[in-house]
């Protein structure tokens, strides 16, 4: 094209664009002038520094440039050819603002736009998360020693990017650390390497920072596979503890994207302790987010206006007063056209309700949106949009969640489009919110404010409603493995197929849904002819009763035969079904779950149900005694031998028994309150266990003598102090004092020396209510919390005369739990606002505070309790989730589900046993022992196990650990190792020899190091590194004998070192067959034969029966990518293979020149294979696979393999996988950097849990999961 036909047809574009009224007119002419170009998308992104997603959004006006993105639309329009670029601006303003440009200063809100760093004086409501995140990088960027890594993670339209930009790095910017502020685009590494080369270029003395946005753009904005890994590796490696030239990031990621990162294995070793919730704002919040950014712009609100907002904003059915989290876009749009309706200088009630409100903004939020659509979209949309609602006769409409999965069935079989290319311009306009699995509307105010979906929902409702019945029918069916019994039949069969008819389009099946239909027609059509023909039969059979008596045996053989069929499949399919409920109680209640799993397995051992018993068998549970459901209050004796656990729904506590030898515990007798109506919110054991103290709602606290548990006695008249129910009662160590809070004007206290006889002590004067107490381990002080958010510390060294040593003030919301360490040196406090505080106390009159990573929950703090050695904390919430801290460096150690909320914690004085009580009713006894996993810093690469099977080896990117896996707890042989200072960084790739005595890890730079681990407490360098590689060492193995060391990697070469003397290795040979980066290596049984998977898509084989002059045997191929994994038989026989293709490829050995294909490849894990490993007897292979699992084939029959097992929560990449010597356990590691371990013995497991399940299950949870079974524990 010439200049000037190109200047001619912008000038032509330029005057069509003068009559331009709607978004619509307006994309078509921008993407019309991209077409004469001639530049991609791709193209115009990068000449203007934007992404492909960002650009095409303009043109087809599914969004509007930003006033923050106006440089960035000029840019390209330039690069479009049109030389005046102004009438195209005045054109997008109208459009944005419905007229007029702005005038002279921003507005106080900024509608839909995210803030940006400039927008920090309209930034209000999220100062405390802002403070917190700013705190956690601080302490990041002053320790070189820790990971400077942060991920903000949210829903669409939580305010993520705001809080990014605006918050954190505004706060940045002032303490003149150096940012720079991207998002990935479909570059993400080029993007990450300039915005390194302009915080480099601003370094001073403080150390950068990156502020990443929307980091889902690795998955959505068409970046290669390459380019994502290269990026988060660049990025891993940045943010690596004390990393030179290192940067910290702050990342902020949409939280349905989260487990795509989690997948990609980058940054996952990272990723759980980093991360941020960007949760919803309380109403407090709110407030100043409406009011200061007014203030500040000089406009005043009606008092009336804010009230309206907040009535307005904060759903009706919210019981916390929370908005939605995805809904804050809506709240700014309404309050920025409320604005603009104004006259700039006061906001009224009027203006809000001209601008229609909340509504009136999500109402052209949404009809701009769908009217983007094409007509197919719109109606397809329209489907997605019903099933997104709930109704029910005589009440308004509600939301509902839906599935991806779902709705992706609402396209054709044959249509290979994505569901989630239709929903983003919904999501991105804050319509919708999604994360990891499922999507719903945003906000309420959609089901009441948008006339068209509005009008679907009332001309379609019985539909809807019956539909979400066929939904929810369909969903059961499906995960019951599509079994004939959960089909319908009957009444409601009949309702279904009357009401819609699959062929009518108002409500679209899926194909699922179709599939359900017809087959239930189908079975129902087959049970009448079925019917007809057993009548015709009886017709027949009684015309020739005699002449056909003598077949009557047969007819009854092939009946049993028949009906021995049906319950076989009745029974697999309830087997299967229990599985995934017990899967989904394992988050809940996993101590109920993995009861569940044993009855599945005995029903029918299914492939699921032989998973879910082995995984239980090894998922942290506890030990369970039931009690009446309410408020649990629960005390332990020091030794554990005593617990006393209150029963608010008898108004009971009742005593348990253990002796040192019981695995549980027996109930020793019951203590009734004389009023059943009344409840137990607290109850307190002396430390000589021979005293206990109850205190109720009626403010009386009760005093007995449990030293006989079997038969307690009341000691004195009842005490009575504070005006309302007793919150917390505290003896001290020497059982000297008793205290108590409640309802009240303090803390009463006691001189319980002589119990029979208890005398009161002055009173410690507390202005609010109290809500719980503690005693330090000396008894010279007492810590209380109030109800305003203070701790007060007093001296009660003279228990006359109390003194008031400090009052903390961390909160300004209840704070419900106090405890002090062992030593009294530290003091921790939980409160109703779900933050963790600590401090030290070295100066009790100005204590300093702890940092405590994590230390938010998502509800209520209602107990905390130190372990007897002082390491650990344990702290229980209302949200049924109790958090295991390491106190040396304040570490998260574990997370232990319950299925109510949390009300008691305390340690016995064994600092493995953790006593736990919640609002079910029931008392757990945890072993710490079993539940805290195998952990390593980083990810973990690499697995090994000593001949003997005595020791297990780990190896990650940051240190080596060893572990004692003789018995059933494994236990850490000395504190992992780590790479040596100055020295070559570990690479992940390491091997433990098979006599225990050497470690051998890898590193980045290509050196192997080896290591004398004869003393595992003092492991001993062999210097010098073994070298010959300056590349990354992907994988290192020792011979079965030991006396071999092999080592490959990203130079393609396999070295060999002979270790007749381990302190001068002998380099014996460079294999260099292979072309590509050798990504595992496997020895055969024998040392003869060596395996190397290479990225070049195939498996080497070298016969090293004389190292010094290896045999190159050739390769075996049929992969469509890399090949990472291989493994021997225990025979050498079979060869066993796996890689990028997630297909097991197997071999026969019989002649190692020539393998040959067994059986066809076998097919079921969904992403790339890591690693393989046989057991001792050759007939089991395991294999780590990406997606999380750890996967378990029977291979006696190598040419037709079945699966035995899939392990694994699916939560985070699997990489190595290695069977212990005996064959009978499996350790497996991944991202997670945990190593999990699964005993293979299904008696065995199903023997553990049963051993530890204390009581069994009721018969009412019985009924809910098994209500056509007679009731038989399976552990009772």
């Amino acid at each position: 094209m010439s200049a000037s036909t190109e200047a001619g047809g912008t000038r032509q574009l330029g005057d069509r664009l003068a009559g331009t009224t709607t978004r619509a007119q307006f994309g078509a002419i921008l993407t019309e002038a991209r077409q004469r170009s001639g530049l991609s998308l791709r193209e115009l992104a990068a000449a203007v520094g934007s992404s492909p997603s960002t650009l095409s959004g303009w043109c087809r006006a599914e969004n509007l440039p930003f006033p923050s993105q106006l440089d960035t639309f000029r840019a390209m329009l330039r690069e479009l050819g049109v030389d005046d670029v102004e009438p195209w601006i005045d054109v997008l303003i109208e459009l944005r603002t419905g007229g007029g440009r702005e005038p002279d200063g921003p507005p106080p809100y900024l509608g839909l736009e995210p803030f940006g760093h400039d927008d920090a004086d309209r930034f209000f409501g999220r100062e405390a998360l802002r403070d917190r995140a700013v705190a956690r990088l601080r302490a990041m960027l002053s320790d070189e020693g820790r990971a400077g890594l942060l991920l903000l993670l949210g829903a669409s339209g939580s305010g993520k990017s705001s809080l990014l930009r605006a918050g954190i790095g505004r706060r940045l910017r002032e303490q003149d650390h150096p940012i720079a502020t991207f998002t990935p685009g479909d570059q993400p590494v080029e993007r990450l390497h300039a915005a390194l080369a302009a915080v480099r270029a601003d370094r001073g003395r403080r150390r950068p920072v990156l502020l990443i946005d929307q980091v889902e753009e690795l998955f959505t904005a068409g970046s290669d596979d390459a380019q994502v890994e290269g990026f988060l590796t660049a990025l891993d490696a940045l943010t690596e503890p004390g990393a030179d030239g290192g940067v910290a990031a702050v990342l902020a990621l949409r939280i349905d994207f989260y487990a795509e990162l989690a997948a990609s294995g980058g940054l996952s070793g990272k990723l759980e302790d980093t991360q941020l919730l960007v949760g919803p704002m309380t109403e407090v919040e709110l407030t100043r987010a409406i009011v200061e950014p007014a203030r500040r712009a000089g406009v005043t609100l009606e008092d009336e206006l804010v009230a309206l907002l907040l009535r307005d904003f904060v759903p009706t059915s919210s019981m916390v007063r929370e908005h939605d989290v995805g809904a804050l876009p809506l709240l700014s749009h309404a309050l920025l056209e409320t604005y603009r309706r104004g006259n700039r200088r006061r906001m009224t009630v009027t203006d809000y309700e001209a601008a229609g409100g909340v509504r009136g903004a999500v109402e052209r939020s949404a009809e701009a949106v769908f009217r983007a659509c094409t007509p197919p979209q719109q109606a397809l949309m329209r489907q997605v949009l019903v099933r997104l609602v709930h109704v029910e006769n005589g009440t308004l409409a509600t939301r509902r969640v839906a599935t991806y999965d779902e709705l992706q069935g609402l396209l054709p079989e044959d249509d290979d489009a994505d569901i989630t290319d239709l929903l983003e311009p919904f999501i991105s306009a804050r319509l919708l919110t999604a994360d990891a699995t499922t999507v719903e509307i945003s906000h309420e105010a959609l089901l009441a404010a948008w006339p068209r979906l509005q009008a679907w929902v009332e001309e379609g409702r019985d539909a809807i409603r019956l539909h979400r019945r066929i939904a929810e029918a369909t969903q059961l069916w499906v995960a019951a493995d599509r079994d004939g019994s959960a089909l319908a039949r009957g009444a409601l069969l009949e309702a279904m197929r009357s009401a819609i008819d699959p062929s009518e389009s108002w409500i679209q099946l899926t194909a699922d849904e179709e599939e359900f239909l017809a087959s239930s027609v189908a079975q129902a059509e087959a049970a009448d002819e079925e019917a007809r023909r057993r009548t015709r039969r009886l017709r027949t059979l009684v015309a020739v009763t005699t002449a056909f008596a003598v077949l009557a045996s047969v007819l009854a053989v092939i009946a049993a035969d028949a009906r021995s069929d049906a319950l076989l499949a009745r029974d697999e399919a309830l087997s299967r079904q229990l599985s995934l409920t017990a899967e989904r109680l394992a988050e809940t209640d996993p101590s109920l779950g993995a009861e569940l799993t044993v009855a599945g397995y005995a029903i029918a051992p299914t492939t699921e149900a032989r998973s879910s018993l082995l995984d239980a068998a090894v998922t942290p549970r506890a030990t369970r005694f039931l009690g009446g459901p309410g408020s649990t209050a629960m005390a332990a004796s020091p030794d554990g031998a005593l617990l006393a656990v209150g029963n608010s729904a008898d108004a009971e506590v009742q005593l348990l028994t253990r002796t040192p030898a019981a695995d549980g515990y027996t109930r020793a007798a019951t203590i009734g309150l004389d009023d059943p109506a009344l409840e137990i919110y607290a109850v307190a054991l002396a430390s000589d266990a021979e005293v206990l103290a109850i205190g109720d709602t009626a403010a009386r606290i009760s005093l007995w003598d449990v030293s006989d548990p079997t038969d307690p006695a009341a000691l004195a008249t009842e005490l009575r102090g504070p005006e309302g129910p007793i919150q917390g009662l505290s003896f001290s160590a020497d059982r000297s004092e008793l205290a108590a809070v409640g309802l009240g004007d303090g803390v009463f206290r006691w001189d319980v020396s002589d119990p029979a006889d208890p005398t009161a002590l002055p009173l410690l004067p507390v202005d609010e209510i109290s809500w719980s107490v503690a005693h330090s381990p000396d008894g010279r002080r007492i810590a209380v919390g109030d109800d305003v958010g203070r701790v007060v510390l007093w001296d009660v060294s003279d228990p006359a005369t109390p003194v008031e040593v400090v009052t903390l003030s961390p909160t300004d919301r209840s704070i419900l739990s106090v405890g002090f360490s062992p030593d009294g040196q530290l003091l921790a406090a939980g409160s109703r606002a779900g933050t963790l505080h600590a401090w030290e106390l070295g100066e009790p009159a100005a204590p300093s505070v702890v940092e405590i990573p994590e230390a938010t929950f998502d509800s209520w703090i209602n107990a905390l309790a130190f372990a007897p050695d002082g390491d650990h904390l344990a702290v229980g919430s209302s949200d049924g989730q109790l958090l295991l801290w390491a106190v040396d460096g304040w570490h998260l150690l574990d997370s232990l589900r319950h299925p109510a909320a949390l009300t008691s914690v305390t340690f016995t004085s064994d600092p493995d046993t953790l006593v736990t009580a919640a609002t079910d009713g029931s008392a757990r006894l945890w072993d710490l022992a079993a539940t805290v996993p195998l952990t390593l810093q980083g990810r973990i690469w690499s697995l090994g196990f000593t001949a003997d099977g005595s020791r297990l080896a780990a190896f990650s990117g940051a240190e080596t650990g060893q572990w004692d896996v003789t018995d059933r707890h494994a236990r850490r042989l000395a504190a992992p190792l780590t790479e040596p200072v100055d020295g070559p960084a570990f690479s992940g790739a390491g091997a433990i020899s098979p006599d225990g005595a050497l470690l051998a890890h890898g590193s980045l730079s290509g050196e192997v190091l080896l290591y004398d681990v004869s003393d595992p407490a003092e492991p001993q360098l062999i210097a010098p590194p073994l070298g010959g590689s300056e590349a990354l060492v992907e994988a290192v193995r020792f011979s079965p004998d030991g006396r071999l060391l092999v080592a490959g990697g990203v130079d393609t070469d396999v070295r060999v070192w002979h270790l007749d003397d381990p302190t001068a290795p002998e380099l014996l040979a460079v294999l260099d067959a292979p072309t590509e980066i050798v990504l595992n290596l496997a020895f055969g049984p024998d040392g003869a034969l060596l395996a190397a998977p290479s990225a070049d898509n195939h498996v080497y084989l070298f016969d090293l029966t004389r190292p010094s002059a290896p045999v190159d045997l050739g390769r075996v191929g049929g992969f469509t990518s890399e090949a990472y994994a291989a493994a021997f038989s225990p025979d050498g026989q079979l060869l066993a293979t796996a890689g990028s293709d997630a297909e097991v490829r197997l071999f026969d050995l019989t002649d190692p020149t020539e393998p040959q294909p067994v059986g066809d490849p076998v097919q079921g894990p969904s992403g790339r294979i890591y690693d393989l490993g046989f057991d001792a007897s050759g007939t089991r292979l395991a294999g780590a696979v990406v997606d999380g699992r750890t996967w378990l084939w029977d291979v006696e029959v190598a040419a037709a393999p079945e699966v035995l097992a899939v392990l694994g929560t699916g939560t985070s990449p699997m990489y190595a996988v290695a069977f212990h010597p005996d064959g009978d356990r499996l350790a497996a590691s991944g991202a997670a950097g945990e190593v999990t371990w699964w005993s293979l013995d299904e008696a065995g497991a199903m023997e553990v849990i049963c051993r530890d399940v204390g009581d069994a299950i009721t018969e009412r949870e019985w009924q809910v999961h098994l209500r056509d079974r007679a009731y038989a524990p399976p552990c009772g």
